[in-house]
């Protein structure tokens, strides 16, 4: 979990808070270059359309299911936190929490705390019994039982630092 992490930190636009990621060079129209004109330039394994059709493609034409995971990051002085949730659906999820220092690389965190909370949602606290599994690195499978906008408090003890409190929003889907 802790490459989807960095992965995110280094490949995907942020877009505002509490909104999942979205890659900029897969979100944008295609250009006339990526545009594939009928079968004949998908190559010579393609099957012929029966049609003689040259209707254009892009590699964007496929259908596939709505996102199944949340990814978001947390910005402050000397630190960046990456927050990595899925499927970011009601009920059991899997949170990967990645603490970077100043260099962006990972923290050695002695301590970790966390809460989920759903203000306004008359939902009890959750706790996020967050378990090492590396340097800078955390993971916990809480039960968020409800949808909503979630409001994660996550409470870090880095080696010669005072604790560091951050908080961020990630919404849940039904």
């Amino acid at each position: 979990m802790t490459a989807s992490g960095l992965a995110a930190a280094t490949s995907l636009a942020y877009t505002a808070p509490g909104t999942p990621w979205a890659r900029a060079d897969v979100l944008a129209p295609p250009t006339s270059a990526e545009v594939i004109q009928g079968p004949a330039a998908a190559g010579p394994d393609a099957t012929a359309d029966p049609t003689g059709s040259a209707a254009p493609l892009t590699p964007m034409d496929m259908e596939h299911e709505a996102a199944t995971a949340y990814s978001g990051i947390i910005r402050a002085p000397g630190r960046t936190v990456l927050v990595d949730v899925s499927p970011a659906v009601a009920g059991i999820n899997t949170i990967a929490v990645t603490v970077l220092d100043a260099k962006s690389a990972p923290a050695k965190v002695e301590e970790w705390s966390a809460t989920a909370s759903l203000p306004g949602g008359n939902v009890p606290d959750v706790a996020v019994p967050l378990k090492t599994f590396g340097d800078g690195a955390a993971t916990a499978a809480p039960d968020l039982p409800v949808a909503g906008k979630w409001l994660f408090t996550i409470t870090v003890h880095i080696a010669g630092a005072d604790p560091a409190t951050f908080t961020h929003v990630v919404p849940i889907a039904p």
